[in-house]
């Protein structure tokens, strides 16, 4: 669609029109627009709509009437819980943090495939790395089997990884420094959890946004894809691998605080060592990310500190907020 379609579009809605449109990289930005006019806008997840996908004619303009039915059936319901699969806003704090997450984890990746096509040169010449920081890297480049043209390409490679190191470390801060200003309670709190340092609780408070909006531990487990899917037949339940339904960034940072968090938590230590008996390690470790999202909850939900704080590291961890906040514009 065309800029200037676009534009029209927009400007013939009212407070009277109802927008249902599919989640995707720039609806948020459709959201903000049509809401200036006054719509009401309905984000929905594609994949929680069979009606969508379960369908042998996939056009934009049969998508776009799917939508439509759909949208009118569940206004005429006015039942929360009809499963309409609609997709909670952001306000423009939260998106924010999203966008600077985006940008951290291109970084990483940027990173990372540096690193791996470091290790390629010198794998290339039959030369043993015993890891890839700049200061090794740098060492080994008057290995004598690497040739003229070998070095060129890894000095800029060097180059490369010595900036992409300073961005990462630049977004970080500012994402620790942007968290402070926008849930200053919630990330003290959120820190008294071991393991947990600023910026992982920042990413927490980047997906959840409001605990509010989750009437129970569940259902944030679930938005967090910490949950299992449920596969039901004949009143009989079976539990299959985590659902994919939702954000996952949280999963993946919780898993790397997770040794932390289990270490200082007795009730943990005793399920792990209880479960990995008879469970896969990945199980156990499953169990435990959605235990600690629980906590979560009734820590956010409750507005306390985690029962088994390591008191002095939480006083060093609200020291560096405090420090953080003077220093957010």
């Amino acid at each position: 669609v065309h800029s200037e379609q676009f534009e029209q579009f927009f400007e013939n809605l009212s407070a009277q029109n109802q927008v249902c449109v599919e989640a995707s990289t720039s609806t948020f930005e459709f959201v903000r627009r049509a809401t200036e006019h006054g719509a009401a806008v309905h984000v929905v997840n594609p994949q929680g709509m069979r009606e969508l996908y379960c369908t042998s004619k996939k056009t934009d303009r049969v998508d776009a009437k799917k939508l439509a039915d759909r949208l009118k059936r569940h206004l005429e319901d006015e039942d929360p819980e009809d499963g309409f699969p609609e997709v909670w806003i952001p306000d423009a704090a939260t998106e924010e943090l999203r966008t600077l997450f985006g940008a951290y984890e291109f970084t990483r990746r940027q990173l990372v495939a540096t690193k791996n096509r470091i290790a390629l040169a010198f794998r290339r010449r039959m030369i043993s790395l015993p890891d890839r920081t700049i200061t090794t890297v740098r060492r080994h480049l008057a290995h004598q089997r690497l040739r003229q043209e070998d070095r060129f390409e890894l000095e800029l490679a060097l180059s490369h990884l010595q900036l992409l190191d300073e961005q990462r470390a630049a977004i970080r801060a500012r994402i620790e420094a942007r968290s402070v200003q926008i849930h200053p309670a919630a990330i003290r709190l959120l820190v008294s959890i071991p393991g947990i340092s600023i910026f992982i609780a920042a990413v927490i408070m980047a997906e959840i946004g409001d605990i509010s909006r989750f009437s129970s531990a569940k259902k944030l487990s679930a938005y967090l894809c910490a949950a299992p899917t449920i596969d039901a037949s004949g009143g009989v339940q079976r539990l299959g691998s985590l659902s994919k339904r939702g954000r996952k960034r949280t999963y993946r940072f919780l898993l790397q605080a997770l040794h932390h968090v289990v270490g200082q938590t007795p009730p943990f230590a005793d399920y792990m060592d209880r479960k990995r008996r008879a469970k896969q390690l990945c199980k156990v470790r499953a169990a435990l990310v959605r235990k600690t999202i629980v906590a979560i909850y009734y820590i956010l939900k409750n507005k306390e500190v985690y029962r088994f704080a390591n008191m002095s590291l939480y006083d060093r961890k609200l020291a560096q907020i405090n420090r953080l906040t003077p220093q957010v514009a």
